[in-house]
């Protein structure tokens, strides 16, 4: 930190500005500015507490390699933590002046230079071509510097009626993460954690010393919980469950999203079978990490003596009322074959559990709880442990029926962040006894789940059915989960003549204005067939779930749109875009951008949240002890009195509603059960005069 300076100056401008007060590292409500030693660059934010709290998160933001835009920048290529000062330039005390203060900063600091920077670099350019620049006009600005200014200039591009070209130019050059607004809110949602991490920490101090002999079990517990709100981490990590049939493309999705083509190991039959996958950022370091955890050796015993009994499960009495029990069971037959001949060969199919429960290589394996590999890159690791979560890797041997869950760690994931967990659980529809209980327990710590399926059989899926219905559950009984996203992948695949003959459309309708000798027409006409595609089958799935979802969350007056997403995909047209090859889709329309932006917004929507929960549990415990104070006092006993009337009277609300909600569902089930038992008897009269009333020949 740079301390005691008094002047300091714009890197672009080289115009000089005074710092009039006396500020320190324990001065809070202040703008601060952060410097890179190397290129001048500058930031600046604000924070309402002590400066050396924020640069405590800013230090530890750079450490994480978070993707914010000042930990971008300080782990940069040629740039580190050694690089970063910071210095406080002016105190207000006022929070909306605070918020006007650090704009017109912004703006004055780090919009100006950057517009400089562009003016020189369009002079050089005019140079490069044989034309001489003509003399840059420098705008007018107010008298900057004093801090008894308390309201911030209007913006520039207010003055001057619209925004500059070099401020054009600057949008596509300077490019952040999250955008200014998103930034700020975030930027709060610090503040508001150091202050109550600071109020939190002060009540523990000051509870050390107080004692009380009528009430000493109850202070004991006051106690406990004040510990528990200094030690409790603002932000755990935010899952985000993949769920979807094999072959639907989950793993190429995350591939593309991460923008690491050979991270997951994609297509075959039953890639990543029963194996729980963890994709997460490395904070720790710049190497691709894997750390994979292995069944115990009574695990795998009991999983052994499962499959075995699978296989000798004899088929030949099941009736034809059975068939969807039949397949089902050829699946479990077919997994039990594939699980014992991966790790025991063939020979493995004709011996009993006697014989395999001793193998030695299997114990040897099991002799560890985990393995950790690391590697330089995506594909070397890759190549590794594809043995460990996929069944049809041609690495011998083969360990994925003994692994439990694989966590796979990127550095610097721009996509990931430093909390964002991507979850690919084992594809609907593999055969596996635990598969039920493994997305279930996914589905109870996931923020989000996440659909996925082949476009061409997004609507139709079962298995997705019954996941989206219990996502639905979970939201509705208040869990983890707050959004579902059904994802359609493969949006490539299509066959346009076939989509024209069966929709009955023409080109006229598709809006191709190519002719049809044309070169660019086929392009443009997969084109127009896979836009088309996709906007029917987004009007098909809001049409099909939302209403359920209306249903599940009690009441028409429910928002939809805030619980329930849809997204056409393609990864291949995606990762062909970023390898610089000619596609059919551009960018924007494979919607892997805004499956991206989908996942910031969980992120700020998560952040936000844990805040406000720990900022409300500080709040009440403040309140408690002010009221606590003196009961006596006629001003807070009547404010006590007011209080519980408004909660009272909220409860007795919420308690009607109730009530009437579950009058009306105990009047429909009464209704279905009394129909039932109606059909019921007619049937049950129907079948019984067969029997005992016989047609006689």
């Amino acid at each position: 930190m740079k301390a005691n300076i008094k002047q300091f100056e714009s890197t672009g401008t080289k115009k000089s500005y005074s710092i009039r007060e006396v500020l320190s590292c324990d001065t809070k409500s202040v703008i601060y500015v952060i410097e890179c030693q190397k290129c001048r660059e500058k930031f600046v934010e604000k924070t309402v507490g002590p400066l050396k709290k924020r640069f405590s998160t800013v230090k530890n933001s750079v450490l994480k390699k978070q993707y914010r835009p000042v930990s971008r920048h300080f782990n940069s290529d040629g740039h580190s933590l050694d690089d970063l000062r910071i210095f406080p330039i002016e105190q207000v005390s006022d929070i909306e002046k605070l918020k006007e203060r650090a704009e017109y900063w912004h703006e004055e600091l780090v919009l100006l230079d950057v517009e400089v920077d562009e003016l020189q670099y369009e002079c050089e350019a005019m140079e490069e071509q044989g034309r001489v620049p003509g003399e840059p006009v420098q705008p007018s600005r107010a008298p900057v510097g004093d801090s008894s200014t308390s309201v911030a200039p209007k913006r520039r591009n207010e003055e001057e009626g619209g925004v500059s070209p070099a401020k054009k130019r600057r949008k596509k050059k300077k490019t952040t993460f999250f955008s200014r607004e998103i930034e700020q809110l975030l930027s709060a949602c610090e503040d508001a954690m150091e202050n109550c991490r600071e109020t939190i920490a002060d009540i523990s101090m000051k509870l050390q010393n107080v004692s009380c002999t009528e009430s000493t079990r109850f202070l004991e517990t006051f106690r406990k919980e004040i510990t528990s709100l200094t030690e409790r981490k603002p932000i755990d990590k935010i899952y985000i469950g993949v769920f979807g049939r094999t072959g639907a493309g989950k793993s190429s999705l995350i591939n593309a999203i991460v923008n690491e083509k050979h991270l997951l190991p994609s297509g075959g039959f039953q890639a990543c079978t029963s194996v729980i996958v963890y994709v997460e950022a490395n904070t720790k370091s710049d190497k691709y990490r894997a750390d994979i955890d292995l069944m115990s050796k009574q695990e795998w015993d009991a999983e052994l003596r499962f499959l075995l009994e699978t296989l000798s499960n004899d088929q030949e009495d099941r009736t034809d009322a059975d068939t969807e029990y039949d397949d089902d069971a050829d699946e479990m037959r077919d997994m039990a074959k594939e699980k014992i001949k991966s790790l025991y060969g063939e020979d493995g199919l004709e011996k009993g559990y006697d014989e395999l429960v001793g193998n030695k290589k299997v114990s040897d394996i099991l002799k560890n709880c985990s393995i950790s590999l690391t590697y330089d890159t995506a594909e070397e690791l890759s190549n590794e442990i594809g043995r460990y979560i996929r069944s049809d890797s041609d690495g011998d041997p083969q360990y994925w029926p003994l692994v439990k869950r694989v966590t796979i760690s990127l550095p610097r994931s721009p996509t990931l962040l430093d909390t964002i967990v991507l979850v690919d659980l084992p594809g609907a529809g593999d055969a596996n006894k635990q598969r039920d209980e493994m997305w279930k327990e996914c589905l109870s710590r996931c923020a989000s789940i996440w659909i996925v399926n082949d476009i061409n059989r997004a609507l139709s899926d079962k298995e997705a059915q019954k996941i989206f219905q219990e996502s639905l559950r979970s939201i509705a009984g208040g869990g983890e989960c707050h959004n579902i996203t059904f994802i359609c992948t493969k949006t490539d695949n299509i066959n346009p003549k076939e989509l024209k003959k069966n929709d009955k459309i023409t080109d006229e309708k598709l809006q191709i204005s190519e002719f049809k000798d044309s070169p660019d027409f086929k392009k443009r006409e997969k084109q127009a067939c896979i836009r088309y595609r996709n906007e029917k089958t987004k009007e098909k799935f809001g049409k099909n779930h939302k209403a359920k979802i209306k249903n599940f969350l009690l009441g028409e007056n429910v928002d939809s749109d805030k619980y329930f997403d849809v997204f056409t995909v393609s990864s291949q047209e995606y990762s062909a875009i970023e390898e610089g090859e000619d596609t059919t889709l551009d960018c924007h329309e494979t919607e892997l951008p805004m499956l991206i932006e989908h996942m910031k917004k969980i992120y700020v929507w998560h952040s936000e949240k844990a805040v406000k929960d720990y900022v409300s549990d500080v709040a009440g415990v403040v309140t408690f002890l002010h009221l606590s104070k003196n009961p006596c006092n006629a001003k807070i006993a009547s404010y006590t009195s007011k209080e519980f009337g408004r909660l009272e009277k909220e409860l007795n609300d919420e308690c009607e509603e109730l009530h009437k909600f579950l009058t009306n569902v105990q009047s429909k089930l009464r209704n279905n059960l009394v129909k039932g038992v109606k059909e019921a008897e007619k049937h049950c009269l129907t079948n019984g005069r067969k029997f005992l009333e016989p047609v006689s020949n």
